[in-house]
This record gives C-alpha cells, sequence and structure tokens, in this order.
C-alpha cells in the first residue's frame, strides 16, 4: 500500500514537455523534460522547480505566491501574473520575468546577481 501512495504523490508532482503539466501547484520537473506549467486559482501556493539544462515556462496565479526555482535551467520565462509575492531564481543569463510588481517580485540571476528591471520585467542578460 506504501509503494502505491508513494507512486501516486510521485505522479502527481510530474510535469512534462508533451502538454500535460503538472497535477499540483507544488511541482518537481523531470530530469529529462522541459517545464511548461501555469497554476491553478485557488489552490496550494505555486512553487515549481524545473530541471537542469532543460527550458522553464511558468505563469503564476494572481492570487497566490508564486516560487520558481530555475537557476540551472536553459532558459526561463516566468509571468509572476501580478501576484503580491514572486520569487524566482534565474540562470545568469536566457530569463524573463513580466508582471512582477512590489517589493516582493524577487529576481536572482545566477549565484550572485539581480536581475534588471525596466517597469514590471526583469531579465537576466
Amino acid at each position: 500500500m506504501k509503494i502505491v501512495i508513494a507512486i501516486f504523490a510521485f505522479a502527481l508532482a510530474a510535469c512534462s514537455s508533451t502538454g500535460t503539466t503538472c497535477e499540483s501547484d507544488s511541482c518537481l520537473c523531470p530530469a529529462s523534460e522541459s517545464c511548461e506549467y501555469a497554476c491553478d486559482p485557488g489552490g496550494p501556493p505555486c512553487h515549481v522547480q524545473c530541471a537542469t539544462g532543460q527550458a522553464c515556462d511558468v505563469t503564476c496565479e494572481a492570487s497566490e505566491e508564486c516560487h520558481v526555482e530555475a537557476l540551472s535551467s536553459s532558459a526561463v520565462n516566468v509571468d509572476c501574473a501580478g501576484t503580491a509575492e514572486c520569487h524566482v531564481s534565474c540562470p545568469a543569463s536566457g530569463c524573463t520575468v513580466t508582471n512582477c510588481i512590489g517589493s516582493e517580485c524577487v529576481v536572482s540571476c545566477g549565484l550572485a546577481g539581480r536581475a534588471t528591471m525596466a517597469g514590471t520585467t526583469a531579465t537576466c542578460p
């Protein structure tokens, strides 16, 4: 029974590049697949961890916090949707975060840099 529960829990956290995405707003994307995910309104906080070397495309939900870990992903696009708390860890380059507002818009580039802000868009060169 424990094995079945563990397999079910893992399946709920899976992402896929074939059009199906995370089944929950808490997602760990598989190492061999890009991650394309849109958080569900009214669900749990949106926490997505993208895979190393893979593309990461996340759309947050305006009514909940959004945290995206994509430090070692290849190309990253995150739409914060104007949420009050949007934290994104990007690779040193190739990252764009849109609709990121207020003091809780925190976007890092690589291990030591902060993103360049232009209005509500943050970029890592």
